[in-house]
């Protein structure tokens, strides 16, 4: 209940009630535990940076001000209500920025949201919230993963991405997209898992847009990196789908990936898009090899989402949907970001 006020030329008073919550706050912890938007959750260090992730609904309000905030935001109805009948709403900035005072007079409206918004109910609620945020944060720092570990070394050291940006994005969004959950069946997952560890797997060619798969990815690469002390890519060649990676923030994880203009690059293993066409008679003979399969975009392992049958050069192995090939000739291992294979040993 912001307060009553009487509109100009009316002798009925109307209440100004605004509905307020903090689910982006929640949506940008969920994410940070998660591994994403890491930066975002832990620059918060004042009771003002909370007012990005409260949100406003519109359900409360009435048309006098309803009209004033579509006015100010120079929208359509339909844009303020979307679609449906149901009002949406938007950020609790972009709600108070359209509460400016006149330099003449201010609407009735305009003027009581005015007087409360300098009340202590504003600071009181921002500083409880801080305080929670502040728990979240050295929550996070006792947590053991390593990629999420390395990020926060990059913040306290500031070498961070985002420390290099002038003014880093705060998003109202009012839930979570991302989990440490993969979408992919869990023998997949542990497939890809162990494989990425082995030594004769020195870059990865993935198509998959999965938010756990990346993390195990760009983890290992980084790890390598800290371990030989040479470039990310050098150290650990990652290149994605030629889509993009959604919700992937490899750079802010402290890592790289390569994205392809169009295609896809080689890596040791090479786990194809769906489009891929492989060709499976140039493993057959004497002379078959599994790079061959690939068009030369494949090394030692090879994971595709169809069956090619059996094939004389590499064995054969079921996991769901797809099938892990590995290449029975010896292979050495390439990385497409090197002159030459690197001799990766401690």
């Amino acid at each position: 209940m912001v307060g009553s006020y009487y509109p100009w030329r009316s002798n009925s008073s109307r209440d100004f009630v605004v509905g307020i919550d903090a689910r982006p706050l929640v949506a940008l912890i969920d994410a940070a535990f998660c591994g994403a938007r890491v930066y975002e959750l832990m620059s918060i260090r004042r009771p003002g940076d909370l007012l990005h992730y409260w949100w406003v609904s519109l359900s409360f309000l009435d048309d006098e001000v309803i009209e004033h905030v579509r006015v100010r935001r120079r929208v359509k109805l339909r844009e303020i209500f979307g679609a449906s009948d149901s009002p949406a709403g938007m950020p609790f900035v972009d709600f108070d920025d359209c509460f400016q005072p006149d330099v003449d007079d201010n609407p009735p409206h305009v003027q009581v949201w005015l007087e409360h918004r300098v009340r202590a109910f504003w600071p009181e609620r921002l500083e409880e919230l801080l305080a929670l945020v502040l728990k979240m944060q050295n929550k996070l720092r006792e947590t053991s993963d390593f990629l999420l570990q390395h990020e926060l070394s990059l913040i306290d050291a500031l070498k961070h991405r985002l420390d290099f940006v002038a003014n880093p994005k705060r998003v109202t969004d009012l839930g979570n997209p991302v989990s440490l959950q993969t979408s992919l069946p869990n023998d997949l997952f542990q497939v890809i898992s162990e494989l990425v560890k082995q030594d004769d797997v020195r870059s990865v060619s993935c198509a998959l847009d999965d938010f756990a798969v990346w993390r195990v990815l760009v983890s290992e690469q980084v790890r390598r990196s800290v371990t030989f002390g040479v470039p990310l890519q050098e150290a650990f060649g990652l290149s994605g789908p030629d889509s993009g990676l959604k919700y992937v923030t490899a750079q802010e994880w402290g890592g790289e990936v390569h994205i392809p203009v169009e295609g896809a690059c080689e890596g040791d293993l090479f786990i194809a898009p769906k489009w891929f066409r492989c060709r499976p008679e140039a493993a057959m003979g004497p002379d078959g090899r599994l790079s061959r399969v690939t068009w030369g975009k494949g090394g030692s392992y090879l994971l595709v989402n169809q069956d090619l049958g059996e094939l004389d050069c590499a064995t054969r192995q079921v996991i769901g949907d797809w099938i892990l090939y590995r290449s029975k000739i010896p292979v050495d291992p390439r990385n497409p970001f090197t002159l030459h294979s690197t001799d990766q040993t401690s």
